[in-house]
């Protein structure tokens, strides 16, 4: 079991997912088991609740993968620079709005400044099927609405109405547009769907 960012093949089994535990070979006798269940936050209430926040956009990353990168740029350009705040090495275009956190990815830190946020991109290292890190489960339990891009199966993972998922929209300017115009009753809607299956 590990969290590499590997692609997970279809397997008829109940589990529906594989996972390669081995670079030289696969093993047909392994469980898929998602990479965010290992995290610290699961199953946590959310730490806030309240409409108003600080910010709109919360972005947290030290790997510049180019689409958390396009995205956030895209939303620092519609939202304005003192709108969005980057607590990560990265922060797309706009260096104005890197207000670095020190800790690691899921320190109290980290989700103490994620809950002064509307929403938190929850954006995966890259898109592989399968591959889902702990960072849509630390997005919500700061009690941000996370906005996720990466795996196709998410939604098996995740109440599909409990965030925004990137891959709903055609461009990410459609994502950006949606998230900037929703009313604070879509969003309290939002907030208050369950996150996990069976809640």
């Amino acid at each position: 079991w590990s969290g590499e960012n590997r692609n997970v093949p279809y397997s008829d089994f109940h589990t529906k997912y594989l996972e390669i535990l081995s670079f030289k070979s696969n093993n047909s006798n392994s469980l898929y088991i998602p990479f965010c269940l290992e995290s610290e936050n699961i199953y946590k209430k959310k730490i806030n609740t309240k409409l108003d926040r600080e910010y709109i956009i919360g972005y947290c990353a030290s790997n510049p993968v180019h689409e958390r990168e396009e995205l956030y740029t895209k939303f620092v350009e519609k939202a304005e620079i003192n709108n969005c705040i980057a607590m990560g090495n990265c922060y797309g275009n706009f260096i104005e709005t890197q207000k670095k956190v020190s800790g690691s990815f899921q320190d109290d830190e980290i989700i103490k400044n994620y809950s002064k946020c509307k929403f938190i991109l929850a954006m995966e290292n890259s898109k592989n099927n399968g591959y889902v890190a702990e960072k849509i489960i630390n997005a919500y339990y700061s009690g941000a609405i996370p906005i996720y891009w990466g795996s196709q199966n998410i939604n098996e993972l995740f109440n599909k109405d409990a965030f925004i998922n990137v891959d709903n929209f055609q461009t990410f300017d459609d994502c950006v547009n949606y998230v900037l115009n929703l009313s604070d009753e879509q969003r309290k809607f939002i907030l208050e769907q369950p996150f996990y299956h069976g809640d």
